[in-house]
């Protein structure tokens, strides 16, 4: 009589498919391939920012950016595997050149407190001025408002923002105490932000316009003195 089949042995747990980490940008080892890396990074991230101005956020895609700079999608992806990372890198890439500018403008030997925040004040009113800069803004802002992911990235950038202002308006008054600096803060970035859309570059035409800036930078002093204190 012929023998039943025998059971085979029951397999080992199957390990779990791996997946790879979205941490952007980044290059192989070796120094030579890092740089070139980097470099392909930059280029991406340059031509995200170009599609952002040029055509507008809603045709911000990796396929896009990769038509821009001449390669494969899969490449943008190697770097950036989705949209959210792209523009993670993007608001990085603008807080950076931010502070390189506004540190280039400061001399060592007068890089106050007060320095820095007028710096940066003054640094902000002038990229008013630029209709790629605020196509740029205007855009990122349009996107955050579509996308959550990007909102959240958003957020972050405007929080490293406030931190920053405020650890200056602490600087030149500490009386102030950290609460309300960074409130004083916020309302200064509100200030800024909130005027680029009728001042500079797409301004409006307005005899209220003339001499905002002194205005603006006048009240950006009374309040890190406190002179609006109840």
């Amino acid at each position: 009589m012929a023998k039943p089949p025998t059971a085979k042995p029951a397999s080992k747990t199957a390990k779990p498919a791996t997946t790879r980490p979205a941490t952007a940008p980044r290059a192989r080892t070796g120094t030579a391939v890092q740089s070139r890396g980097r470099d392909r990074a930059d280029e991406i991230v340059q031509a995200a920012r170009k599609v952002m101005v040029e055509d507008g956020y809603a045709a911000l895609t990796t396929r896009k950016v990769a038509e821009r700079v001449g390669i494969r999608q899969s490449n943008v992806q190697y770097y950036f595997p989705t949209k959210v990372d792209l523009v993670r890198a993007l608001f990085e890439a603008s807080m950076a050149d931010s502070s390189r500018a506004i540190t280039a403008r400061l001399a060592k030997d007068v890089a106050s407190p007060k320095a820095r925040l007028l710096g940066s004040l003054e640094y902000f009113l002038e990229t008013h001025h630029s209709i790629e800069e605020m196509r740029f803004l205007r855009e990122l802002w349009a996107l955050s408002a579509h996308d959550p992911d990007v909102a959240r990235v958003m957020q972050g950038f405007y929080q490293r923002w406030v931190d920053l202002t405020a650890r200056n308006i602490l600087g030149i008054n500490p009386d102030l105490g950290r609460a309300r600096a960074q409130r004083r803060a916020l309302l200064m970035i509100s200030l800024v932000d909130g005027l680029s859309l009728f001042h500079g570059a797409t301004g409006l035409d307005h005899p209220a316009v003339a001499g905002i800036d002194r205005e603006l930078r006048d009240l950006v002093l009374a309040m890190t003195r406190g002179d609006h204190d109840a």
